[in-house]
């Protein structure tokens, strides 16, 4: 191939353009972490599901420790958002902004949910990611810490105290 002149030419040809393949990573990065808000938004355990890696771990924002409530390896994350769904039925994630850099992504969302008088209640947070091959290997949670207004909370008490009494 030298005495034709390609073994120069085909060598540095050959080379990836680094910054394109980062560029691309970056992007398909993203791609993952807005299909993964989309399943959120849709209550889609499965498309969830299929942005996580096998050995993925997820710190959500409740919890004694310092990370959170620690769930690691896909059947346990899925258990996870499935008590979330079934907790909060009607919840839905809204208004998100989703900033990439390698392989790390931050997520800012508003989590909305109504009351059990309907009256929606919302609460801004952000995730943390990091991300193998495009797949997500572990995704923390943070909440800002907002409590429903006074009415809500007392209703709530009533509700319990009548249900117990019942």
């Amino acid at each position: 191939a030298a005495e034709h002149g390609y073994h120069g030419r085909c060598a540095m040809n050959a080379r990836p353009n680094l910054a394109s393949v980062a560029a691309d990573g970056v992007e398909r990065n993203r791609r993952t972490i807005r299909t993964q808000f989309d399943g959120f938004v849709a209550h889609d355990l499965a498309a969830i599901m299929d942005t996580f890696a096998d050995d993925s771990v997820y710190d959500e924002y409740r919890g004694a420790e310092a990370h959170g409530r620690r769930f690691a390896g896909k059947p346990a994350l899925r258990d996870a958002f499935a008590a979330m769904f079934a907790r909060t039925p009607d919840c839905t994630f809204e208004d998100p902004v989703i900033v990439a850099e390698a392989d790390h992504v931050i997520a800012k969302w508003t989590f909305v949910v109504s009351t059990r008088d309907r009256t929606p209640f919302a609460i801004e947070g952000i995730d943390l990611f990091t991300l193998r091959e495009g797949k997500v290997v572990t995704k923390t949670s943070w909440l800002k810490a907002r409590r429903p207004p006074l009415r809500l909370i007392l209703r709530e008490l009533a509700r319990r105290a009548l249900h117990r009494g019942a």
